[in-house]
């Protein structure tokens, strides 16, 4: 079976909530799009949040009650949505359903970690981010 080959694969891994990290993770994959390359996004671990089912801003700041910041997954979902041909989302079901977090946006799909291997062959460039 042929796979679809991409420049970029990241994996993911880790909690969005313990450090910049995954923050710095998301920029840099917007920063691959902008520049045309394709990109594959596998979450393992708590990063499987990233793409839950939820609110796509977060809850107003007492700074500036006026102005809305978007979520991590409003953001994730803004690039899926932007990007379509370009960026594929996968989230771990192992890890997914480890963390009860399987109500995942509709455009990701959930895959078996036994599968990683095979998508991490068919892309050019590896980057992997976190620990689980």
């Amino acid at each position: 079976m042929n796979r679809r080959q991409f420049d970029v694969m990241m994996v993911l891994a880790g909690a969005p909530y313990s450090d910049d990290s995954l923050g710095t993770a998301l920029r840099t994959v917007e920063q691959l799009l902008a520049r045309d390359a394709s990109v594959h996004v596998w979450a393992c671990g708590f990063a499987t949040w990233l793409t839950q089912v939820g609110e796509p801003v977060k809850p107003a700041g007492a700074l500036d009650w006026e102005f809305s910041f978007p979520s991590a997954s409003g953001v994730v979902l803004e690039m899926i949505n932007e990007y379509p041909k370009s960026l594929l989302w996968t989230a771990c079901r192992t890890c997914s359903m480890e963390r009860r977090l399987t109500n995942h946006a509709a455009p990701v799909r959930m895959r078996l970690a036994t599968q990683m291997r095979r998508y991490f062959d068919a892309a050019d460039k590896l980057i992997s981010v976190g620990v689980v």
